[in-house]
């Protein structure tokens, strides 16, 4: 993998890490099962309600499972598509059986289109998004960049942390916790309350 990509990928990881751990616990709704919080299926289309600042939600589904699909480890979940400020395109996955936890997939090269490489993650319980980086291109074309200072802060900063902004409102039935730290109850308090929950 050329060094320019590569350093790109981590970048782009590291970015979105600090971005989920720099926002607020959201408020959730869910119910407990050994540490991990299970979604009403009917919750998906809930999200095309919500309503966000700068934030379109262009679709939302309930991708099903069976016992087949399950045998094999794939689990149900929901997909959710939003358009984010001007052009910033994302693809939220939200399991149904979560685990309290958080990844962003980064994308090769200048993006360009929604990538992630953890988007198998979901089926393992995990929440997960990835982003076009704020442009529709080639992954190895930059015309894009051309005197457009929003695309290029897109880019450079601004597309990761507002996908996980947005990411965490969507999944705001829970507390979301940045990857490796999982939502605990902590033992009193209300289930609907997100401050009865502590990310460790």
């Amino acid at each position: 993998m050329p060094v320019r990509v590569r350093s790109f990928c981590l970048l782009t990881f590291a970015l979105a890490s600090l971005a989920a751990l720099a926002l607020p616990p959201a408020v959730h709704a869910a119910s407990a099962v050994h540490g991990r919080r299970v979604r009403a299926p009917a919750d998906c289309a809930a999200a095309l309600r919500i309503a966000l600042p700068n934030t379109h939600i262009t679709a939302a589904s309930a991708v099903p499972s069976n016992d087949s699909l399950r045998a094999v480890g794939q689990k149900p979940y929901c997909r959710a598509e939003a358009t984010v400020d001007a052009e910033t395109h994302i693809v939220a996955l939200l399991p149904d059986d979560w685990n309290g936890r958080f990844l962003m997939g980064g994308g090769g090269g200048y993006v360009g289109s929604v990538q992630n490489q953890f988007e198998s993650t979901v089926h393992e319980g995990y929440a997960t998004v990835g982003t076009d980086a704020g442009h529709t291109a080639h992954p190895l074309m930059a015309g894009w960049a051309l005197r457009n200072d929003r695309r290029i802060a897109d880019y450079g900063h601004r597309a990761v942390h507002r996908t996980a902004e947005v990411t965490k409102a969507l999944e705001r039935t829970h507390p979301l916790c940045a990857y490796p730290m999982t939502a605990r109850y902590n033992g009193t308090g209300s289930t609907d309350d997100a401050a009865a929950f502590t990310c460790r």
